[in-house]
């Protein structure tokens, strides 16, 4: 979840929501997936159908990106306790 402008921002397996952080009140959600099979692919370009999407995706893209660099980090910093 990501609190933006006093947004929380979040997601669950197949939807994703928005809430007035100082209320708790949903301000909207949204089903990403059709079906239990289609898959993040299928979540992602629906996602993109919106006019939030693309930056909804990018902010995906960037923490994924994130959790890479720190896990690369971490294992760099870790690797003599290893063995």
């Amino acid at each position: 979840m990501n609190v933006v402008g006093g947004v929380i921002y979040g997601a669950t397996g197949d939807s994703a929501f928005a809430l007035q952080a100082s209320t708790g009140k949903q301000l909207w959600t949204k089903k990403l997936t059709r079906n239990k099979t289609e898959g993040i692919d299928g979540a992602l370009k629906s996602l993109l159908g919106h006019g939030w999407g693309v930056v909804a995706v990018f902010l995906i893209a960037l923490g994924f990106a994130a959790f890479g660099i720190y896990s690369v980090a971490r294992a760099w910093v870790n690797r003599r306790h290893a063995f």
